[in-house]
């Protein structure tokens, strides 16, 4: 165990639950499982004394792992929006259709492109945030929590968007079938 929690998701099965923040301070529990038997060993994580001695206290180490747990699920949540677009504009059969359109607006929104030197995108940012929470012991300044609260409310807004151009491409599939059925009848 590399006393670290979950990383996001992503949809490389390699890179998914990669690198997530570090745990903090505490009591734990190691368990073996084998088929026949499950192993217990408790144990004590502790904060690194120097750290402590610089004047950041235990609080601002929870404070911080509480933050950066929050800004994971918030990365996750916009990968996993980023691939539910994706996967969505790849079904559209008109690339020129208003879903479609809506579609790519949304994904160039959620990610950057390959390249030199593209613009840098919303999952970037979240990402940013996540290495400037977890880069030091210390607690997060007010700016972070603002940040956090300004990118979760634009995620949002994009699911909010997405969810509208899905059921509005659903409602189209279903009324095409409805009238393949009533001609057929």
């Amino acid at each position: 165990w590399d006393m670290r929690h979950f990383g996001s998701w992503d949809k490389s099965s390699t890179k998914q639950y990669q690198n997530g923040p570090y745990t903090s301070h505490g009591n734990y529990t190691a368990r073996l499982i084998t088929s026949n038997d499950t192993l217990s060993q408790s144990f004590m994580l502790k904060s690194d004394p120097r750290v402590i001695e610089s004047g950041v206290s235990h609080e601002d180490i929870e404070a911080q792992e509480k933050l950066a747990l929050k800004v994971t699920a918030l990365l996750s949540s916009a990968k996993r929006l980023a691939n539910d677009v994706s996967k969505k504009s790849k079904k559209l059969k008109s690339k020129e259709s208003e879903s479609s359109k809506k579609l790519a607006v949304l994904d160039d929104r959620l990610t950057r492109k390959k390249g030199r030197y593209t613009q840098v995108k919303f999952i970037n940012q979240v990402g940013y945030l996540l290495n400037v929470i977890s880069g030091a012991d210390k607690r997060p300044g007010q700016d972070m929590y603002t940040r956090y609260e300004e990118l979760k409310e634009e995620l949002e807004g994009m699911e909010t968007e997405f969810l509208a151009i899905k059921s509005k491409t659903e409602s189209k599939t279903e009324l095409k079938v409805n009238k393949k059925l009533m001609n057929e009848k």
